[in-house]
């Protein structure tokens, strides 16, 4: 038998603060501008939302909207940076020599499984 919590903490990290909501299941939400921690329900849905037009990383990702399904404690780094400071280099981007690598081993693939 496993005992399974029915709240479990979430904690939300806000680096350089701004207004960051946070909503639950049931329709309710928060606003913070610091770092804060509360309990919230297990096995639910919890939407991370910034100030449209501000530029903020949630969680290693460049975006306004986040959505996290806690299933145990959790945490939340949200960081707000200057719009000079979000560059090619910290935003994710498609790596072109494993595409290639990739497109190469299909069609190898694909001429020895004609030829047989």
């Amino acid at each position: 038998m496993t005992a399974v919590p029915t709240y479990v903490d979430l904690k939300v990290i806000v680096n350089n603060g701004s207004n960051v909501q946070i909503r639950f299941d049931n329709g309710s939400y928060i606003s913070i501008k610091s770092s804060s921690q509360f309990l919230v329900r297990n096995d639910s849905y919890v939407y991370i939302t910034t100030p449209i037009g501000s530029n903020s990383i949630i969680n290693n990702v460049s975006t306004n909207f986040y959505i996290l399904f806690v299933t145990n404690d959790s945490v939340v780094n949200v960081t707000f940076v200057k719009s000079h400071e979000l560059n090619s280099s910290s935003s994710p981007s498609v790596d072109l020599l494993g595409v290639g690598l990739g497109v190469m081993a299909l069609a190898i693939y694909l001429i020895i499984k004609r030829r047989q």
